[in-house]
């Protein structure tokens, strides 16, 4: 009798587990949204790694990503391909430093200005082809994600699984066409439950692909100290172009 009734709990339990799934309504892209900006704005730091291809770049590069998004902070360290291995990017609220490790030297630039990035991320990007009405100066950065995607549609297109967990499948798509409008479409994995992107995809308004990447080894609220963020070779030259 004792067996009898273990499996016959056992099994109502299971049955309301399908039940429950087939009444569960997925979110739509506005909710999975609201779970990523609560992540990204609860955080106090997070470390990751980026892998993947960078605009027409065959190359795969691997970065690793330190950031304090209350503190505006973000810090980058190149570990490949071989020909950026080591290069330090830093954004520090506006202003955009680059070491760069062959010539040991650290540029400062504001986070418009076109020779901000240098050949370490959108290599060789010509503003004028991306977008001729666009000031690269007026840019700014948000570190807000529902201020960065104001106006935006975003819809489910999918549901499925990567080494993360489950995942939703977002595309967003950017209808605005103002002078500094140059991302068209972002496509992205959000893990379920832990609410952060693991895959990101992102194209200009001329459907030009700038990145793939995944996000790995994602780590919260560490303790990072701001201090080693920003943190440059002492006796590298520095030039500032701001």
């Amino acid at each position: 009798m004792m067996v009898v009734v273990r499996i016959t709990v056992l099994s109502l339990v299971f049955f309301w587990g399908l039940v429950s799934s087939a009444w569960a309504q997925p979110l739509s892209g506005e909710e999975v949204l609201a779970h990523l900006r609560d992540t990204l704005g609860n955080l106090q730091d997070a470390s990751f790694t980026l892998t993947g291809r960078i605009n027409d770049d065959p190359s795969e590069y691997e970065v690793e990503f330190q950031a304090m998004l209350d503190r505006k902070l973000v810090r980058a360290t190149f570990l490949n391909p071989l020909s950026v291995a080591d290069n330090i990017f830093i954004l520090d609220d506006q202003d955009v430093y680059n070491y760069y490790f062959l010539t040991d030297q650290v540029t400062i630039f504001k986070f418009g200005d076109p020779k901000a990035f240098g050949h370490l991320l959108v290599a060789d990007l010509d503003y004028d082809q991306v977008n001729p009405r666009l000031d690269p100066k007026s840019i700014s950065i948000s570190y807000d994600i529902s201020e960065l995607l104001i106006g935006w549609s975003i819809e489910v297109i999918g549901y499925g699984n990567n080494p993360a967990g489950s995942v939703y499948q977002l595309e967003l798509q950017n209808p605005a066409s103002g002078p500094n409008d140059f991302i068209g479409q972002i496509r992205a994995e959000v893990v379920e439950g832990s609410w952060y992107p693991t895959q990101i995809e992102v194209f200009l308004k001329n459907d030009t692909d700038v990145f793939k990447i995944l996000v790995q080894d994602f780590v919260t609220d560490q303790g990072l100290d701001p201090n080693e963020l920003r943190s440059l070779p002492i006796d590298a030259e520095v030039i500032d172009g701001r």
